[in-house]
């Protein structure tokens, strides 16, 4: 089993040239994504992996202090399962 917590802070999204307070930014946002394997026979594994397990969404802030809410988009979790063969050349 693995986990992974990916972390990104503010970011800036688009420059307003004339007035600075209105530039976006990407506020800040936190992700963690799991992976699993589960070898059931030599050279056979079941796979399984789930992206974004807290559904957190991107944010867009602007105005004085970035603080104003512009837009959020809504990330699902999203999962994964395979098999994976490992074939023995010898």
């Amino acid at each position: 089993m693995r986990a992974a917590f990916n972390r990104q802070g503010r970011a800036l999204r688009l420059i307003q040239a004339d007035v600075s307070w209105q530039e976006l930014y990407w506020a800040p946002r936190s992700q963690l994504d799991l992976s699993a394997t589960y070898q059931f026979r030599p050279g056979v594994s079941l796979v399984g992996q789930v992206s974004n397990v807290t559904r957190s969404p991107i944010t867009s802030v602007t105005g004085p202090g970035k603080i104003l809410l512009k837009d959020e988009y809504s990330i699902p979790a999203t999962f994964w399962f395979g098999v994976r063969f490992t074939p023995k050349f010898r």
